[in-house]
């Protein structure tokens, strides 16, 4: 589809910021890209690839936000590069493997235990310790592996 002199930024599909207008242009070129690729008997199968090929042969334009907003993965299982300072970011994106965390969450509001969450949520460190943002110690890893060891159990 065009020349590329280097290799184009990786554009992530999780969280797109834009004025309505720039949205529905870059929706248009993302159909019309994977529209010419499908006539060529092609495709991408991941969002994020067709947005970088549309952002790398100038249908549209990305700006980086990543100092605003990034996901962040962490945890022993996560191959994923670190951030290096998730609390001066002020959104945070956290991917499932953030199950644990949001599962004790939800079983704290669902049995009316707020006053320890609404605590954790008024402080970003304490938020960043309770979804794992900020890493943990070893009993909270062998907590979790212990959990998932016991859902593995249950399944089998």
């Amino acid at each position: 589809m065009g020349a590329c002199e280097e290799l184009p930024p990786w554009v992530g599909g999780e969280l797109l910021t834009g004025r309505p207008d720039a949205l529905r242009a870059l929706v248009r070129a993302c159909e019309q890209l994977d529209a010419r690729l499908g006539a060529e008997g092609s495709s991408l199968p991941n969002e994020e690839q067709i947005l970088s090929l549309a952002g790398a042969i100038g249908q549209v334009r990305f700006r980086d936000m990543s100092r605003v907003a990034r996901r962040i993965t962490t945890g022993a299982r996560s191959h994923a590069a670190g951030v290096s300072d998730p609390l001066a970011i002020g959104l945070w994106h956290l991917p499932s493997e953030k199950g644990l965390s949001m599962r004790r969450t939800a079983r704290q509001l669902r049995r009316g235990r707020t006053s320890r969450l609404r605590r954790d949520l008024s402080d970003p460190a304490r938020t960043a310790r309770r979804f794992n943002v900020a890493g943990t110690g070893v009993l909270r890893r062998l907590q979790d592996d212990g959990w998932i060891v016991a859902q593995r159990l249950r399944q089998a």
